[in-house]
C-alpha cells in the first residue's frame, strides 16, 4: 500500500474541498466557456509521450468508478475544487508552486470567464478491508463542455516539494508567486500573484518528480482540457530477458533480441575488467546509454537466482547509463539465472 498524501488545492473563484459524494465529473457541471479559446502551435513533445504513456483521463474524472488491481481495489472521486477567474485574455501556465522559476507557458489562450478546476483522487483499499490511502491522480482546467478524444503532450513540470500548480497568466509577465508552506490552512486558502493571476494547486499522489502536462481537444479539435497527470493510475510494463547460465557465457557482446530492440547492450566483462567503485572484477556490463535521451525509459534492473528459483543476491554499480554486475566472489553462490529488466511503458488503470 503506498503511503497517505495530503491532498492540497488553492483557488481564488468558488468553494474546495467538496465532500466526494457529492461531487461530479459531468459536463453539465461545467461552467460556460466563452468562445474564443485558441491552441496555438503545440511544443515537440519527447520521444515515446502519447498514447500509452499517460493515463486514462476520461476514466481518471469519472466519479465512483472503481477499478481491481491485484489485491487491492480503487474507487474514483472527483473532486471539484473551484473556478479560476480570468477578467481579460489570459494564458495558461503551469509551475512548482514553491519555486519562482521555472513557470511553463501552455500554447493556450483564453477569454475573460470563469474556468472549472477538478481534482481525481483514487482511494486505494486492500481488497481484504482496512483504511483507505487517499492519491491525487490527476488535476485538470475545464476549457469547454465537448469531449476530449484526443491528447496533446504540452509541458513536464517539476514538483521539488511535490506540488503542482496551473495558473491563469499574464502572457507577457507569465510569473507565479511562490507559495509558503503556511499558505495551506485546513487545506484550502486564497492567494493573488503578482500579475492577478488566478492559481490552483494540488499535492501530486507520487510526490516530488516530473509530471507531464496534457492538452484534450474534441474530434473537431476545439481544445476543452488541460490536464496535470500524477501517474498513479498508471502500471509500469518491463521488456526483460533471463540468462540462463550466465558464468559460462564468454566475454563478449550478448545476443538478447528482446532487449536489443529497447537499445540495451548486454556484455560479459573481459577478465581484466574492474569495478570503477570497488575495484572488483567485473562480470557484466549492461550499457543503456541509447535511451538516455527518454528518461521515461527506465534505468535497468538486474536480479538473480540460483537452481531453485530462490533469489541471489549480486552486487551492481553504475557509471551514467551504464551499470555493471560484479563477479561473484570465492563465498557467494553462483547464480545460474540473471533477469535484465527496463521499463519501456505504462499500461492506464
Amino acid at each position: 500500500m503506498r503511503p497517505l498524501l495530503p491532498v492540497l488545492a488553492l483557488l481564488l473563484t468558488g468553494c474546495g474541498g467538496e465532500a466526494a459524494a457529492e461531487s461530479s465529473s459531468s459536463s453539465a457541471d461545467a461552467p460556460a466557456t466563452p468562445a474564443g479559446v485558441v491552441l496555438g502551435p503545440l511544443p515537440a513533445p519527447p520521444l515515446a509521450t502519447g498514447d500509452g504513456w499517460h493515463t486514462d483521463f476520461a476514466r481518471a474524472f469519472t466519479h465512483g468508478l472503481e477499478i481491481d488491481h491485484g489485491d487491492e481495489r480503487i474507487t474514483i472521486a472527483v473532486d471539484h475544487l473551484g473556478d479560476l477567474q480570468a477578467d481579460d485574455r489570459r494564458t495558461v501556465a503551469t509551475a512548482d508552486p514553491d519555486m519562482e522559476e521555472p513557470v511553463a507557458v501552455l500554447p493556450l489562450t483564453v477569454p475573460q470567464g470563469r474556468f472549472r478546476v477538478e481534482l481525481s483522487r483514487a482511494f486505494v483499499r486492500a481488497r481484504t478491508g482496512g483504511d483507505s490511502v487517499a492519491l491525487a491522480a490527476a488535476m485538470r482546467l475545464r476549457l469547454g463542455t465537448g469531449r476530449a478524444t484526443t491528447w496533446d503532450w504540452v509541458a513536464q513540470i517539476t514538483a521539488s516539494e511535490g506540488r503542482v500548480a496551473l495558473a491563469l497568466v499574464d502572457r507577457e509577465t507569465p510569473g507565479v508567486t511562490p507559495i509558503a508552506p503556511s499558505a495551506a490552512v485546513d487545506g484550502v486558502t486564497g492567494l493573488t500573484g503578482p500579475g492577478g493571476e488566478a492559481l490552483a494547486f494540488a499535492a501530486a499522489g507520487m510526490g516530488p518528480g516530473a509530471y507531464e502536462v496534457y492538452v484534450g481537444r474534441t474530434a473537431a479539435g476545439e481544445a476543452v482540457e488541460v490536464v496535470i497527470d500524477f501517474r498513479v493510475l498508471l502500471e509500469p510494463t518491463f521488456t526483460e530477458a533471463w540468462l540462463e547460465s550466465p558464468a559460462h557465457e564468454p566475454p563478449g557482446i550478448l545476443t538478447v533480441p528482446a532487449l536489443d530492440e529497447v537499445g540495451v547492450e548486454v556484455r560479459r566483462a573481459q577478465p581484466d575488467e574492474v569495478s570503477a567503485t570497488t575495484g572488483n572484477p567485473l562480470w557484466f556490463v549492461i550499457d543503456a546509454r541509447q535511451n538516455r535521451r527518454d528518461p521515461r525509459i527506465g534505468f535497468p534492473e538486474v536480479s538473480a537466482t540460483d537452481e531453485k528459483g530462490r533469489p541471489v543476491e549480486v552486487r551492481t554499480g553504475n557509471e551514467g547509463f551504464r551499470l555493471w554486475v560484479e563477479e561473484p566472489g570465492p563465498a557467494d553462490p553462483i547464480p545460474v539465472r540473471l533477469r535484465v529488466a527496463v521499463r519501456t511503458g505504462f499500461t492506464p488503470l
